[in-house]
């Protein structure tokens, strides 16, 4: 009788081993399923994600170019009177009291000065909206610097005035620093590529002495 017990004994936990073996098997690929539907559905969300940047981008765009460059022809050739731009300043701040004092100069050398202010106020609310967009990641600035950077430029510097008459330039943050940041990537790039000219003319005059 004892022989019979310890028989079903080690058969017991035989059948047991084998049970907690394949039960690891069991949890092993839950694990792994859990995972792959983890990568899965965190592509699904990235790509999903990518989609929604990528429509309100091309939005922004298209706000852009229906919006606020018909409005910029009508006002860019506006006589520019005594506004104060120095382009020689790299960023330009909204509480530059000599630029204040020349935008007041400027309003008050226009002809029209409320057509310019309706027209230059529709603009700077689209740019800046446009700009709060690629600020807090709701738009792909990089998608569109290319196509709009000159542009865009142009138009800040045409509705500035505007906006540092206007009662809260904090509202419009956005959009300076967007000037800001695009006008000193140009400004680099005009720089390197001076640079680089400058140095080929070099070797080109080192190169005409020496075959001289």
């Amino acid at each position: 009788m004892c022989w019979e017990s310890v028989i079903w004994c080690n058969n017991l936990r035989f059948v047991l081993e084998i049970l907690y073996f394949i039960s690891g098997i069991f949890v092993a690929i839950g694990v792994i399923y859990s995972i792959r539907q983890y990568i899965l559905s965190k592509k699904d969300v990235t790509l999903k994600y990518s989609r929604e940047i990528n429509a309100v981008t091309t939005d922004q765009l298209k706000m852009f170019y229906t919006n606020v460059v018909p409005l910029y022809e009508e006002i860019k050739n506006i006589e520019t009177g005594l506004f104060y731009f120095d382009e020689k300043v790299v960023l330009v701040k909204i509480d530059d009291e000599k630029i204040l004092e020349s935008a007041n100069g400027y309003y008050a050398s226009l002809n029209n000065p409320s057509f310019y202010t309706e027209k230059a106020k529709k603009i700077l609310i689209n740019i800046q909206l446009m700009s709060a967009n690629f600020k807090f990641g709701c738009a792909d600035e990089n998608m569109v610097k290319e196509i709009i950077l000159d542009k865009y430029l142009c138009i800040f510097e045409a509705i500035f005035p505007l906006l540092i008459r206007e009662s809260d330039t904090s509202l419009y943050q956005s959009c300076v620093d967007l000037y800001n940041s695009w006008r000193v990537e140009k400004k680099s790039k005009q720089n390197k590529n001076e640079t680089e000219e400058l140095m080929e003319a070099t070797k080109e005059i080192k190169s005409f002495k020496v075959n001289k």
